[in-house]
């Protein structure tokens, strides 16, 4: 009579090796269930009572009937609505109704049509202000998903080429409003101010003088150099520029466009140009609120916020895509069905988008089936093939770490040779102008050069290592950013070698066997900024010049190099990692060049009108594909590890280095975060006193061991839900293993033609001692079945 119990794939899985342990895991919760199912069955006959059930008619029909008022609303489970608040519970309840739309809408109408009592008194007021907001939130959210940026392009791309290559995107559209809001926060803090009131050569007297406090001891300050300095540094940029007789000619002033010296380097662009000293307010209406402008506060502080908002913004970001990637993993057991029946949109109207929406869920139908495939070839390898497989991932990754540290050594090499020239050989000045621009972008180049020409290797050496496409990506994108980090590392490297001479003169000016570097704030702007132009110059001509030709050959020729060079797919590492590195020079130049972010702005929104271009014109699937999901958080990782090693250098001069005597905001001071201390100390003395305490070790060690507490009881939360959840997926699986077994018992009785009263018989087995470890949902269904079969039976 129970032998049909013991055959249940939970109850042989209880009796497993595994099996004891997730049964004491579940008696824990036992308890609990048998406590909270009487209650749960009260509130299901509730809910049966008051649940609103579909007609049995056609949606047709009793659409038809709503139309010329032939149905009541009693009909469709919905009672008299006396109050506004029974007519908004009433429309929570509609939009839960199965039905068609057409029917929700005409139900709708009736509902609203009804006359109800206003409520009066608080509640009536709070009752209209919810009904206020909800209103406005709604026109709101309608205003921007109409204004929504390339929506439309999203769902063209996703259309032919599926979620994997729409994420990359998708990336670049998060890339470019954050590069906006950088923008937005320089111009409106630094660049505006300084435009609208001018420059002040004035040099304010020594700050903090006579104060006793150990806050301000290590203030320097040296306003009375500034002066002198500053002359000397505007004596250098009229020798160094590109004018002849106080004019330009046509090569010369592209030359110092594109090197940004020159005319460029006395602008709003570079770090030099910004005044040192705070701004005089003399503004009709403002000047009465606030008579001075602290430039060099403002300075640091824009720094620290668009550092701050970015690392928050990508860690938002990050747990979305973690979020999104785990549910994507969760449904692992059920995917297909998930596509096949409930991933169709039924608010699609055009006919475009309708076309689009079915490439997409065939792409993504296709995704999953080649990455089962592949999983399944991999697991029929024998010994000997995962022993040679082995020593090939070895041997690569030995490559890998050679290529990474040739890449190295020649950014160094090129970097010292072209700084040799420039220094030490006096024919220099006499060369040509397209030859002096050819030597100054020679570690650009290179760097370039290396960024396009490695990870295509990379990408090609991965496929030796026969890893799925996720792991393949993750893998390629590690290497490639650690080739793009190192050569920024290697170039940075250089220029504080370069920097850091030791011979110095008073005004921080190298001499001597020292290159005389005026303001090296502007010198490493102008590499950085030459390396923006370069990237985005050699990305853009990549896409006209490479792309497009290839997708000629391929099609109108039919030689033996058509075949060879074959169709083009989109490589979703080496453009994300583009993208990567671009933010990257955004962060580090947007201290040393404040309006690099507004060229990088300028730069994705024409990348992405010609990547999407060149996408739907040259490109064709890729026959490898990956989950979006994954691309999302994996990207989103990648980008702050830079962001993590873009932070070091910018901490590291604002709080150590010294900077120069004759450029920038921070001129007079020992090192730029004097700055700040400065500031403070003009504070009202009780804040002074605050912020000594706050800074003081007795205030920061216990802070740190709260945080130290907090993180570990968050952590240990966290592996207990994890755990938690995997059982919770073991016993899902479990479920629907045994709903599979029950039907396929159920099929075979039915086939040897047992007689109603034996299924009733076996029903009665069935439910008479049902098992803790058995769901009482897979102990309803069992039942159901049995009845219809019993019923088809008689």
């Amino acid at each position: 009579m129970y032998s049909i119990r013991g055959e249940l794939p939970s109850q042989i899985a209880l009796k497993s090796i595994q099996g004891p342990s997730l049964a004491r895991e579940d008696a824990r919760y036992e308890l609990a269930k048998v406590r909270r199912r009487s209650s749960m069955s009260r509130r299901m006959s509730m809910m049966t009572k008051n649940r609103v059930e579909p007609l049995n008619t056609q949606p047709q029909i009793m659409t038809q009937r709503l139309s010329n008022h032939n149905i009541e609303l009693g009909e469709l489970g919905f009672e008299v609505c006396q109050t506004e608040e029974d007519q908004r519970m009433q429309l929570e309840r509609l939009r839960d109704m199965p039905c068609p739309i057409a029917v929700k809408r005409l139900v709708r109408k009736k509902i609203l049509n009804q006359e109800v009592t206003s409520s009066s008194g608080f509640k009536g007021w709070k009752f209209k202000q919810a009904k206020e907001r909800k209103r406005i939130a709604q026109r709101f959210k309608d205003i921007f998903y109409k204004l929504e940026l390339w929506k439309d392009s999203f769902k063209e791309i996703e259309g032919h080429f599926g979620t994997g290559v729409l994420s990359y995107f998708v990336f670049l559209k998060w890339l470019f409003q954050l590069n906006i809001v950088i923008f937005l926060l320089i111009i409106t803090f630094i660049v505006i101010p300084q435009a609208v009131l001018g420059s002040s050569d004035q040099v304010a007297s020594t700050p903090c003088s006579g104060i006793n406090n150990s806050l301000y001891s290590s203030l320097e300050y040296n306003g009375d150099i500034v002066p002198n300095c500053s002359a000397d540094y505007q004596d250098y940029i009229q020798l160094t520029s590109g004018a002849v007789n106080g004019t330009y000619e046509v090569v010369s002033y592209i030359a110092d466009f594109f090197q940004g010296t020159g005319f460029m380097e006395n602008t709003a662009l570079f770090y030099g140009y910004y005044s040192s000293s705070a701004l005089t307010v003399d503004i009709q209406g403002v000047s009465k609120l606030v008579d001075r402008y602290n430039l060099p506060l403002a300075y640091i502080l824009v720094t620290v916020t668009y550092f701050l908002l970015s690392f928050f913004l990508m860690v938002r970001q990050s747990a979305q895509g973690y979020k999104d990637s785990i549910i994507s993993t969760d449904s692992k057991f059920y995917q297909y069905c998930n596509k096949v029946f409930g991933s169709w949109d039924f608010a699609l109207s055009d006919a475009r988008n309708v076309i689009l929406k079915k490439k997409s869920i065939y792409q993504d139908i296709m995704h999953d089936l080649n990455e089962e495939k592949d999983t399944l070839r991999r697991e029929a390898r024998s010994t000997v093939d995962n022993c040679k497989l082995y020593t090939i991932r070895i041997c690569v990754n030995l490559f890998v770490l050679a290529a990474l540290g040739g890449a190295g050594y020649l950014i160094y090499y090129v970097t010292d040779i072209s700084s040799e020239i420039i220094k030490t050989r006096p024919e220099y000045l006499t060369w040509t102008t397209a030859l002096q621009l050819l030597v100054q972008f020679l570690p650009s180049f290179t760097i370039t050069a290396l960024n396009i020409l490695v990870p295509l290797i990379f990408e090609k050496i991965v496929l030796l290592e026969d890893y799925i496409p996720s792991t393949e990506v993750q893998l390629t994108l590690f290497r490639t950013v650690l080739l793009r980090l190192s050569s920024l590392t290697v170039l940075f490297i250089t220029l504080y070698s370069e920097i850091n001479c030791d011979s110095k003169n008073y005004c921080n000016v190298g001499d001597g066997s020292c290159q005389p570097l005026y303001c090296w704030e502007t010198g490493v702007g102008q590499e950085l900024y030459k390396l923006v132009v370069v990237d985005m110059i050699v990305q853009l001509a990549i896409t006209i010049f490479v792309e497009f030709p290839r997708k000629l050959i391929v099609s109108k020729c039919t030689c033996k190099l058509a075949k060879i060079i074959g169709c083009q797919q989109f490589m979703i590492p080496k453009n994300v990692l583009d993208l990567v590195y671009s933010q990257t020079l955004c962060w580090l130049g947007a201290f040393f060049s404040p309006l690099i972010p507004a060229i990088c702005v300028l730069k994705m929104f024409i990348l992405f009108y010609f990547k999407k271009i060149s996408l739907l014109s040259n490109f064709v699937p890729n026959n490898r594909p990956y989950r979006a999901s994954r691309s999302n958080a994996l990207f989103i990782v990648v980008l702050l590890v830079s962001f993590m090693i873009c932070c070091f250098p910018v901490i590291y001069v604002i709080a150590i280095m010294t900077p120069s005597r004759g450029c920038g905001p921070f001129r007079p001071y020992g090192v730029m975060y004097d700055a700040i201390i400065a500031t403070i100390c003009e504070w009202p003395e009780g804040f002074q006193t605050f912020l000594t305490v706050v800074s003081s070790t007795g205030f920061s060690i216990p802070l740190v061991m709260a945080l130290c507490v907090t993180i570990y009881y968050l952590q240990i939360m966290v592996q207990a839900q994890k755990k938690r959840v995997s059982l919770l997926r073991d016993q899902l699986m479990m479920e629907g293993k045994d709903k599979q077994f029950l039907l396929s018992r159920i099929t075979d009785i039915q086939g040897k033609g047992t007689t109603a009263s034996q299924l009733r018989s076996n029903q009665k087995a069935l439910s008479r001692k049902p098992n803790n470890n058995t769901p009482s949902s897979l102990l309803s269904a069992a039942e159901v079945v049995y009845e219809e079969v019993a019923g088809e039976d008689v």
